[in-house]
């Protein structure tokens, strides 16, 4: 029963292969977790207030700004998604403000669009346009969208 009492348990180093792998592995599994989480908030979203959009919006990814005027001062972030009267803006710092009913601008590279915040969810902040997005603006929205695949683990 105590055979093995007082004797050094050794313990192998794993070899940077193996440790590399795991990373690896590791990475693969959260970015498929990650992704796999998006889509389901998209679809939740899309199930709960599709009644109330127009149309469909698309997934992107697109570098942006927000600015609001009134309170001078811009945030930077990302389009999470698009359609030609709205859009899902996300802010790149993890704070969010209530900011539901104020007037803002979304700065792209096609030039500035206002609109009104509608919604502050975990995601982002939905968007509502004033001046609807035309259909060259939306597919310049999506030509600008990062691949988040080139991202992975190889």
């Amino acid at each position: 029963m105590l055979k093995n009492f007082g004797k050094k348990k050794t313990t192998e180093e794993p070899s940077t292969e193996a440790r590399r792998s795991s990373a690896e592995d590791f990475a693969n599994a959260y970015i498929e977790k990650t992704e796999a989480r998006q889509a389901k908030r998209q679809q939740r979203d899309t199930e709960r207030h599709s009644h109330q959009r127009r149309e469909e919006r698309e997934a992107t990814f697109t570098i942006a700004s927000m600015a609001m005027p009134d309170r001078g001062f811009e945030l930077d972030g990302v389009i999470m998604d698009a359609s030609r009267n709205g859009l899902t803006f996300r802010p790149a710092s993890n704070y969010f403000e209530f900011r539901t009913g104020e007037h803002i601008q979304v700065v792209l590279e096609e030039g500035v669009k206002t609109g009104v915040i509608r919604s502050t969810r975990p995601d982002g902040y939905g968007i509502q346009l004033f001046d609807a997005l035309s259909e060259e603006d939306l597919q310049r929205i999506q030509e600008e969208s990062l691949d988040l695949g080139d991202y992975k683990a190889a």
